[in-house]
């Protein structure tokens, strides 16, 4: 059980960051486009958190034929797809600060929430979904789950397997870091706007690889309305455990 520790204290961090940036977002008023995008990929972190939860029950649940399938499904090919689904929509929310720097005007003159809800579904679920169904078609004898050790593995074989993992997530890196690049030059030539824009430069970069489990502390130090709404979250926690402490208080 000691060796189940790491991985449930992982997902369990994941689980309660992932759910505490929601409840938060959903307090966030007058929501900007592009906070969207980020909604989208605190959904993508909390299903891979939800994922590592799985390992440790299933691990010590009855090896039968049902057992197996959920460690293959909701234990493994989950895990890749949350994995591939984070990196997406981190390329989503590069590509939106860049367009909103490179074409500022333009740009946010023609974004609305919708179409930004509309890029983050399909960015960040969508086409993961889509490169994801036919590789685990294709090669779902090669989940294989050991019962006895609870190991899980994935390594198929053959040019489509590789062609497929890349697919699914490493090829948008290397335009997430030019897009990236592309925001700090132009950050450099317009002087007074830098400070803005390196913080969407390192909000992105801080994304791509720890964004799971400390997010809400990235978003807390460089975002003024994530933190006025965690402050509306304990004023109405307050309302609720302390009640009779707050007569005549403003509802927020």
């Amino acid at each position: 059980m000691d060796a189940q520790l790491p991985p449930i204290l992982i997902s369990t961090t994941m689980i309660a960051t992932q759910t505490f940036n929601l409840i938060i977002f959903s307090l966030w008023r007058h929501k900007e486009p592009y906070i969207f995008l980020h909604i989208c990929l605190a959904v993508a972190s909390l299903l891979a958190g939800l994922s590592g939860a799985t390992t440790a029950p299933l691990r010590y649940a009855t090896h039968t034929p049902f057992i197996t399938f959920l460690n293959q499904s909701l234990a493994t090919a989950l895990i890749f797809y949350a994995t591939s689904a984070s990196i997406l929509a981190n390329f989503a929310i590069s590509v939106d600060r860049w367009l909103s720097v490179e074409f500022a005007i333009k740009y946010r003159n023609s974004i609305t929430k919708q179409k930004a809800v509309v890029a983050g579904l399909i960015s960040t679920f969508v086409v993961p979904l889509l490169l994801s169904v036919p590789r685990f078609a294709v090669y779902w004898q090669d989940l294989i789950w050991l019962p006895c050790t609870g190991d899980k593995h994935f390594s198929p074989k053959g040019s489509w397997a590789e062609i497929s993992e890349v697919m699914m997530g490493p090829m948008f890196l290397p335009l997430l870091f030019v897009s990236q690049l592309r925001i700090l030059m132009i950050a450099t030539r317009q002087k007074y706007d830098t400070f803005s824009s390196l913080d969407d430069l390192r909000l992105v970069t801080y994304f791509t690889f720890i964004q799971h489990y400390i997010s809400p502390v990235i978003y807390g130090l460089f975002w003024n309305n994530y933190r006025i709404a965690v402050h509306r979250l304990f004023r109405r926690l307050r309302a609720v455990l302390t009640p009779n402490t707050i007569v005549g208080a403003h509802p927020s």
